[in-house]
């Protein structure tokens, strides 16, 4: 089974899943970074020039493919739930990373997320997808105590499940 990390955009899923793929030594994928190697440009860009609708189309191909693995650590862009997500519950373990919206704030880049634009976005954003992150996970992990702190929460619960 793969492990597919959601949870809102500055959460910490890149960092984590990435932490934990290297502890459990299992290839890593992250579908944000793969859409942008494969559009050559940042999502920032592809939205402002293709539009969110090509990136949501770009992004199910993506995730697709990313779902065909067997024991990979994969994690999506927080929008990925909203169209994906019989797609992303496939064949996985589903981690929703958790940041409080305040810290998620104090660590995004200005203009780094296409539907980011202000704190007022940013709670809306969390209130439409909370409860879908909620839905499609099988763990939620508090990611405000750091990425170790997330990843050992993450492999104890997939040790556990998977004995």
């Amino acid at each position: 089974m793969n492990i597919v990390f959601i949870g809102m955009p500055g959460c910490g899923k890149t960092v984590v899943s990435q932490r934990v793929a290297e502890l459990l030594k299992l290839p890593w994928f992250d579908s944000d970074w793969e859409i942008e190697k494969a559009e050559g440009m940042g999502i920032p860009e592809i939205f402002a020039q293709k539009g969110e609708d090509y990136f949501r189309w770009a992004e199910t191909a993506c995730i697709t493919m990313l779902m065909s693995f067997k024991d990979a650590v994969i994690a999506v862009g927080g929008g990925a739930v909203e169209r994906n997500h019989e797609i992303i519950g496939h064949n996985s373990e589903v981690i929703y990373l958790r940041r409080s919206i305040n810290s998620i704030w104090a660590s995004l880049e200005p203009g780094a997320r296409p539907l980011i634009r202000d704190a007022d976005s940013l709670h809306a954003l969390y209130r439409r997808r909370r409860g879908i992150y909620e839905a499609m996970s099988d763990f939620t992990v508090e990611n405000d105590g750091g990425i170790d702190d997330a990843a050992r929460k993450v492999i104890a619960f997939i040790a556990a499940k998977r004995q």
